[in-house]
């Protein structure tokens, strides 16, 4: 296998968003730009410099129609999407992949792998004063965690003692039957209009609520040369997640992925 650097692994992420990006567009499928995608458009145009993953977001019923509609619609079957409903992912939100590559996290089991990959997260309505679904998802991904972690990585010596005592029960568990309770919960988590959507899958606890007014319509932001969606109220939705989201991190808070990448033999 070809290994791959961070601009070779940047470069595929970006034509995998171009993929995206045109099955949306002829689709009518609506998507944001999100989290650190969206504050390094906002900030840089771009890429966060010490960062290189994408991600974007959509309201639940766009996303249903991706996942289930992306493969028929693709240009190639070098693109693909992942996802825990065919077994092909255990993680609780989408991933489109490039499925020439390949790619180990260093958090995660050897034995879990995927390509090079953009996330793609849905956002439910949520009701901001019940939070028994938020911390039903914050029960079950903990132990999802578990299940899929490398117990020989840790960023404390206390984290790694935990996983050493607690991996090997879990490893037994089913991650994929996990990813999918979470995700069940998520998409039942309110059954109304509350005027509050909310990433229940990957928000962690206490969830960040987002006024729905924030993706009433859509703008145009610059991403390392591209026109892309992000919601009209995306400074509002980045001082939600971020707070003072124009103000460039100190060093030691750059938060930055650790992965190998490589490009599969033909």
């Amino acid at each position: 296998m070809e290994p791959l650097g961070v601009e070779e692994v940047k470069g595929i992420e970006l034509e995998i968003l171009d993929e995206f990006v045109r099955v949306c567009s002829e689709q009518g499928i609506r998507y944001y730009l999100g989290y650190g995608t969206l504050l390094g458009a906002a900030r840089h145009e771009g890429f966060i410099p010490w960062d290189d993953d994408i991600d974007v977001i959509m309201m639940r019923e766009d996303y249903e129609r991706l996942v289930d509609g992306f493969d028929r619609w693709r240009s190639s079957e070098r693109f693909s999407v992942a996802f825990y409903r065919d077994g092909r992912s255990v993680y609780p939100f989408a991933k489109i992949v490039d499925t020439t590559t390949l790619v180990k996290e260093d958090f995660a089991r050897k034995d879990i792998r995927t390509g090079v990959w953009i996330d793609v997260f849905p956002f439910d309505r949520v009701d901001p004063e019940d939070l028994r679904a938020s911390k039903r998802i914050a029960r079950l991904s903990l132990t999802r965690s578990f299940i899929v972690a490398d117990p020989s990585v840790g960023s404390s010596l206390l984290a790694k003692a935990a996983k050493r005592i607690v991996c090997p029960i879990a490893h037994r568990l089913d991650a994929v039957k996990y990813a999918r309770l979470i995700d069940q919960v998520a998409r039942d988590a309110c059954d109304r209009d509350t005027g509050y959507v909310a990433a229940l899958v990957d928000d962690g606890y206490p969830p960040r609520p987002v006024p729905d007014r924030v993706f009433a319509s859509a703008v145009e932001l610059s991403f390392e040369g591209r026109a892309l969606s992000a919601p009209v109220g995306y400074e509002e939705l980045l001082t939600l997640h971020y707070g003072d989201w124009r103000q460039v991190p100190p060093e030691d808070r750059r938060a930055v992925h650790v992965a190998e990448a490589y490009r599969l033999p033909r």
